[in-house]
């Protein structure tokens, strides 16, 4: 069990799909490593769940380039006076009152390249109360430096039956959206108005005339908005989402539009690398609705 000391297993990672049940693993892993087994008031546990715990500490992509910097893992970087203690000073001390310190490293593979670098002697050797759990959903783009120093998880989807069974409210039409993923299709549950005018939104997209292109941008605009207030991605984020719904629409209900999702594919890699994406977008549609008029319309 992973959270048994005797095991010897000081760095985990997790790794899947989006909405595979990820975070909830890390939550029951962070709490098992934190209890106080003889503390029978499980304060550690409980002031985590408050997020108030002192010796929990999450690292996450952050920033226009959505990326996780060497000063969130090693000291001397550029900082600002209220941004966080990097890694390797928050484990310089001992626990407060937990019983490890317990660190979580969201989305690893966005690490860039220093940081990196600084990671891996305190992943091959941490100080005995340090605990930690990474996780990614892109295992492919996770150095092998990295995966060479944890015990690798996956996490596994489970079976189209069991999804059935857990959502029985959701639309089956919009099912596919989640590709497989409990934790997408609990967001698609909850906003089920929004996922469908993303649906329609792909429907109009190949199959507006040039005329359309400029109302197709502000419709798309506004459903990323929708999408931010609703799953607060952060304004980047949330327009790469979109794309990506736009897209599993696209080649679930258009399959033959391969010129529009390859379009879709080269926006959202651009959206990601921080290009300007009110241009990007622009573009994106301007270049499916001139096909559209080229006769490649479904």
């Amino acid at each position: 069990m992973l959270g048994d000391e005797s095991n010897g297993v000081s760095s985990v990672l997790l790794y899947g799909p989006r909405g595979c049940g990820k975070t909830l693993l890390v939550h029951q892993l962070i709490e098992m490593w934190l209890d106080v087994k003889s503390d029978g008031t499980h304060r550690a546990v409980e002031s985590f769940r408050r997020g108030a715990n002192p010796d929990f500490h999450h690292i996450r992509p952050s920033g226009p380039s959505n990326i996780i910097t060497v000063g969130q893992i090693s000291p001397g970087g550029p900082k600002k006076p209220d941004d966080p203690l990097s890694l390797i000073e928050y484990i310089r001390v001992s626990p407060l009152y937990s019983r490890n310190k317990s660190i979580w490293i969201e989305d690893v593979h966005r690490l860039n390249q220093h940081a990196s670098n600084s990671l891996l002697k305190t992943l091959e050797e941490p100080p005995s109360y340090v605990k930690l759990v990474l996780t990614s959903n892109q295992i492919s783009q996770v150095p092998a430096t990295i995966l060479s120093r944890c015990l690798v998880i996956n996490c596994e989807l489970p079976t189209n039956e069991e999804m059935s069974r857990q959502f029985e409210g959701t639309p089956n039409d919009l099912h596919f959206l989640a590709e497989g993923s409990p934790g997408v299709l609990t967001k698609v549950s909850e906003n089920i108005d929004l996922y469908r005018d993303i649906v329609s939104f792909s429907d109009r997209l190949v199959g507006g005339s040039p005329h359309h292109a400029i109302v197709l941008s502000e419709e798309f605009k506004k459903l990323s908005d929708r999408l931010d207030d609703a799953e607060k991605h952060g304004v980047r984020l949330s327009n790469a989402r979109t794309l990506e719904l736009v897209g599993i629409a696209l080649s679930k209900r258009h399959s033959n539009r391969v010129d529009a999702i390859h379009q879709i594919t080269k926006a959202h890699r651009r959206v990601i690398s921080n290009a300007s994406a009110n241009l990007t977008l622009d573009a994106m549609i301007g270049k499916i609705v001139l096909e559209n008029k080229a006769g490649t319309k479904s």
